[in-house]
């Protein structure tokens, strides 16, 4: 039988020894969680950015720029998403693709757009005085991937120009692929091509 004095020290000493257990299986638990939490972070979305500006055209004065209609499967979808972006700058005067083929009509261009189309765009945009021409490639895929059979990761990258109509130099230029194992293609391309036209949006202020 342990004397008084030890009688007091060891339920002392046990209850510290369990709260020190109990505390550590906690935090060991907590680092468990977080990584649990980055690693699903990192399955739903994984992203790439690459941006330039030639800095020679900074307050170099535009007015007006042409869209032409995007290239790539569901592309159209980027391209409403992009034209709904900009359609509020008060930056430049942006004409939106459907706008472009109605002038491609209007200034007999249309025929040698559908055998020529920067030839055709490039012709367009110098009759109606217009400074810059921005071209948009989206490109998508699906992949298995490695968890399960079932599961796909879809990946989908956008890349807009904006190119100088009178010495067809690239201007800026705007590139952003992401890719998840839950979201869908078509939220992926709407995330895509709101941070491009959230690029272009700088860049038409700083060509202002």
């Amino acid at each position: 039988m342990a004397p008084p004095l030890f009688s007091a020290i060891l339920p002392n000493t046990l209850t510290a020894r369990k709260k020190t257990v109990s505390y550590q299986s906690g935090y060991f638990q907590g680092i468990g969680m977080k990584h649990i939490l980055l690693l699903s972070l990192f399955l739903l979305m994984s992203a790439c950015t690459q941006t330039s500006f030639n800095e020679k055209y900074q307050s170099s004065g535009w007015s007006t720029v042409l869209v032409a209609p995007f290239s790539g499967k569901q592309a159209n979808r980027a391209q409403i998403y992009f034209e709904h972006a900009l359609a509020t700058s008060n930056q430049l005067s942006v004409i939106p693709p459907n706008a472009v083929l109605q002038l491609l009509k209007e200034h007999e261009l249309h025929h040698q757009f559908l055998t020529a189309p920067e030839e055709a765009l490039f012709a367009l945009a110098s009759k109606i005085n217009a400074n810059g021409l921005i071209f948009g490639e989206l490109k998508t895929s699906e992949k298995t991937g490695s968890f399960t059979r079932s599961t796909e990761l879809q990946t989908v990258s956008l890349f807009v120009k904006l190119v100088d109509v009178k010495s067809k130099a690239t201007v800026a230029s705007s590139l952003h692929d992401s890719s998840s194992l839950f979201l869908g293609t078509e939220s992926l391309i709407e995330s895509v091509t709101s941070d491009v036209a959230h690029d272009f949006k700088r860049y038409f202020q700083a060509i202002k």
